[in-house]
């Protein structure tokens, strides 16, 4: 997700560029657009990206332009659950960088995270990422470490004890 940032940076001024630096308001007029930040300090602009979900510039843009705010607003978007099981002792898995979960809902897809992006687990070790859909956003961690137990032995005909479990909710994410 990082990549049209990361090509903005390399190919615009430094000084054009605030990073992680989030915006209270935009205004504007014929001349420029006046932003200020949570911070405070204010900025002005000729013109302005916004790299943030939809929603987010929907808020922003509001009192700019109003049908634009109002297409962003009606960008759907869902929640999930990713949930990272990492192993010492790479189980055995099929070849290949995982698999989508069709009809197993809640489960979506599982990918085989070491085998998919090198260094992401140490030789002979194995990183496995499930998602699931937003219905499992609201459960507890203890149902979620369950599930994931189940969804292992399952679909990876895999059981065993997992070395790390880290799970994270990423409401409107998708």
């Amino acid at each position: 997700m990082s990549t049209l940032v990361e090509a903005l940076l390399r190919h615009l001024p430094a000084d054009a560029v605030r990073c992680a630096q989030p915006v209270a308001a935009i205004e504007a007029d014929t001349a420029a657009y006046r932003i200020r930040l949570h911070t405070g300090e204010r900025l002005t602009a000729a013109a302005i990206i916004l790299a943030l979900p939809a929603f987010q510039a929907a808020a922003l843009l509001r009192g700019l332009d109003p049908a634009l705010a109002a297409v962003l607003d009606a960008i759907p978007y869902a929640s999930s659950v990713n949930i990272n099981c990492a192993y010492r002792t790479a189980p055995d898995l099929p070849p290949g960088h995982g698999f989508l979960a069709v009809g197993a809902a809640p489960l979506l897809a599982c990918t085989f995270a070491h085998q998919k992006f090198p260094g992401r687990a140490p030789a002979g070790a194995a990183l496995l990422r499930l998602f699931y859909s937003d219905a499992t956003c609201e459960w507890s961690d203890e149902r979620l470490r369950e599930q994931a137990r189940r969804d292992r032995a399952g679909c990876c005909a895999f059981a065993g004890a997992r070395d790390g479990f880290e799970h994270r909710r990423c409401p409107r994410a998708l």
